[in-house]
């Protein structure tokens, strides 16, 4: 999980509105990640440029590394507010992983079209377990990683009861992992 914008026309910036510097993620792929979230509540911290420009970074970075014969993957940004959410089909000797990263808060409200972002409410939940069924229906894959930045209360080990309900309703509709994070505890 990036959690903050890699908008390279701005410096490097901490708390409350985040950016983080290409070398950043470079160092990350350098030590071996390859899989990574673009979504969270900080994706919009350094609004729509920032989005934008975390696009063109993520790509020059996926390039580069494909030139070294390396694949990077990132979702969680879409490329119009008309897009369907990003993901990965990811295949690896014989697996195919589907991952999907979302997220159910964001600091701002504005420019979320753009991000992979859902909604806490029950309407909002049924639509998007519906888009997982369709989505693992369409993409034939040996396992599902569904990443889910979620609206939960930070520096607690609790998951709230509506959490724990809507994820036994992603395990059923196919997911195979829950990867919920934004606690700020492990």
């Amino acid at each position: 999980n990036i959690e903050s914008p890699i908008d390279t026309t701005q410096k490097a910036q901490t708390y409350p509105n985040f950016n983080m510097t290409q070398s950043y993620v470079q160092a990350a792929i350098d030590a071996g990640f390859n899989v990574f979230s673009l979504c969270n509540n900080h994706t919009n911290d350094q609004y729509l440029n920032g989005i934008k420009e975390t696009s063109k970074t993520v790509d020059l970075l996926k390039n580069q590394e494909l030139e070294k014969g390396n694949k990077v993957y990132f979702s969680g940004i879409k490329d119009s507010e008309k897009a369907d959410f990003t993901f990965n089909l990811i295949k690896h000797k014989n697996w195919r992983i589907l991952f999907l990263p979302i997220t159910e808060i964001l600091n701002r409200q504005n420019n979320k079209e753009l991000i992979n972002y859902i909604a806490t409410d029950k309407k909002s939940r049924e639509k998007f377990i519906s888009y997982v069924k369709e989505l693992k229906k369409k993409n034939r894959c040996d396992l599902f990683i569904l990443s889910i930045h979620a609206a939960e209360p930070e520096y607690t080990r609790a998951v709230t009861e509506s959490q724990e309900e809507f994820y036994q309703q992603l395990l059923t509709a196919g997911v195979d992992i829950i990867w919920a994070n934004h606690a700020h505890i492990i």
